[in-house]
């Protein structure tokens, strides 16, 4: 396994047999952390099958509005883990987040984040989508 198809192959595998596991366990009751680790490791292996992978690179600027709610820390917090958990390069900023990555899983996430969001409650998702502009700088943490 030193190529990196390979690589590739194994974690392909690795992560169907746990989505086996996953439904064979559904009708057990899982404990919270049990779910969580679920999760966890499927967003790993998810990133590591995500890498370089041939697509069309895009960015999407995007801002949450929760209607008719006291703090918005939950949604924009759901947002942001899904964006992460898909291995995204993501730039949070105070009005708006701009996530990059391949149109597959930038796409994914966009309505991966909607639908989570929705759940929670009524929102406003605005986003602006391109092929052509740059990514957003980093700041330079200064020491």
């Amino acid at each position: 396994m030193k190529t990196a198809a390979g690589k590739k192959e194994f974690l392909k595998i690795l992560r169907q047999h746990l989505r086996a596991l996953k439904r064979e366990l559904k009708p057990c009751t899982l404990s919270p952390q049990a779910q969580n680790r679920f999760t966890e490791i499927e967003q790993i292996l998810d990133q590591a099958l995500n890498r370089d992978l041939p697509g069309i690179g895009i960015s999407a600027q995007v801002s949450l509005y929760p209607l008719r709610v006291k703090s918005l820390s939950p949604f924009i917090n759901e947002a942001m883990k899904i964006f992460n958990g898909l291995g995204l390069t993501v730039f949070p900023g105070s009005m708006s987040t701009v996530i990059s990555g391949t149109d597959k899983f930038v796409w994914q996430a966009l309505r991966d984040a909607f639908s989570a969001c929705a759940n929670r409650g009524e929102l406003v998702m605005t986003i602006t989508v391109s092929n052509a502009c740059p990514l957003p700088v980093k700041p330079v943490q200064s020491v």
